[in-house]
């Protein structure tokens, strides 16, 4: 006895179709009745029968969209997720280590002799928050070029800083360890 199988609906085959020709399509039941030119109530079963072969997902807004697409949108999400969260603590982790070398610096240079961080030096030049008052370049100028800014701010200190030149990974790390000291 010979048996024969459903026949595949040409409609079912459209859609399948426009599904993997259009990788990003995300469509509603009116939407794929339209596009086949079909009623809505027979896109629904068309998108249905779809769902049932594990070929389209049903989205909670809704939407069809083809179940590897989503699989490939969910894995790229969270690979770009862990690659953000790495940079993040790749940048943080190197920061922290120029910080800390900043700190270093202000120690070589002997900082402390006319600036006090807390309880630590000369009172009358406090850099306790100099990080929330200054900008980097303001910092960085500060530091090369003490004169000059001190002529820009008209400040009135005595005696006047002196003009650093420091090693680029000293002046930056100093400048990052000066940016670090904010208000709490």
């Amino acid at each position: 006895m010979i048996t024969f199988a459903e026949p595949i609906d040409a409609d079912v085959l459209r859609v399948r179709n426009e599904f993997l020709t259009r990788k990003d399509l995300h469509a509603s039941a009116d939407a794929v009745a339209r596009l086949v030119d079909v009623s809505p109530r027979h896109a629904m079963v068309i998108l249905d029968s779809l769902v049932h072969e594990d070929f389209l997902e049903r989205t909670v807004d809704g939407q069809y969209v083809h179940r590897h697409l989503k699989e490939a949108v969910v894995t790229r999400s969270i690979a770009c997720a862990l690659i953000l969260v790495g940079c993040v603590a790749a940048r943080a982790a190197g920061q922290d280590a120029k910080t800390t070398r900043g700190a270093q610096v202000y120690v070589e240079q002997k900082c402390a002799l006319c600036h006090s961080i807390g309880d630590k030096g000369n009172k009358k030049g406090p850099l306790d928050e100099v990080g929330s008052t200054r900008s980097l370049e303001e910092l960085r100028a500060w530091i090369v070029d003490a004169k000059g800014m001190t002529v820009k701010t008209k400040a009135p200190r005595k005696p006047e800083m002196k003009n650093y030149t420091l090693p680029k990974e000293d002046l930056d790390a100093l400048v990052a360890y000066m940016a670090s000291l904010k208000k709490k």
